[in-house]
């Protein structure tokens, strides 16, 4: 509650300059437009830093986390899942603290490799029946599947960042309707 009372603040306080300083705004422009203060080292723009490292470990992180959720979701409405669901739902629950706050970063990698290094089981049906096979495997297969299909839907929201930031920028440089310039 502190930090988002802290970023509000510096955002009202700073929201006038925000806009008038170009360098300060994310970088979306069709090919060949400039803006004052562009360098010719554009190379310098796409260098890894460690800023760039953690939101990447961040949303590697997220993904997983929902892909997980998504996944146990869709084991608990099959009824011939029931072991499996039973088994992912204690894994989830153990490996979702580290998900979230500050952990360690590659979180994402550690809970697939958790996954991978497991054997596979057959249950005991306690009625006497067949068992049904716990396959650790298969779960880190669906995990990965479904952080694959995030990535595509998240990559087809983000493609009309550029077009959003071009009309802003235009309604930005425009006068207001009604006012004399």
């Amino acid at each position: 509650l502190q930090l988002s009372y802290q970023q509000k603040d510096v955002l009202q306080n700073n929201m006038s300059s925000v806009w008038h300083n170009p360098s300060i705004l994310p970088v979306f422009r069709e090919e060949g437009e400039t803006v004052e203060g562009d360098t010719d080292d554009k190379t310098a723009v796409f260098e890894s830093s460690p800023f760039r490292q953690l939101t990447w470990d961040l949303l590697l992180r997220l993904m997983t986390k929902i892909a997980a959720l998504d996944v146990l979701a869709a084991l608990s409405a099959s009824s011939d899942e029931e072991a499996q669901y039973q088994w992912f739902k204690g894994v989830v629950g153990e490996a979702l603290p580290t998900f979230e706050g500050n952990s360690a970063p590659q979180v994402d990698k550690a809970f697939i490799k958790d996954l991978m290094r497991r054997t596979p089981s057959v249950t005991i049906s306690a009625d006497g029946g067949p068992g049904q096979l716990v396959d650790p495997h298969r779960a880190a297969g669906a995990v990965l599947e479904r952080r694959a299909q995030i990535a595509a839907e998240w990559a087809q929201v983000l493609t009309a960042i550029p077009d959003d930031h071009r009309a802003l920028r235009r309604s930005e440089q425009s006068p207001p309707a009604g006012r004399a310039g």
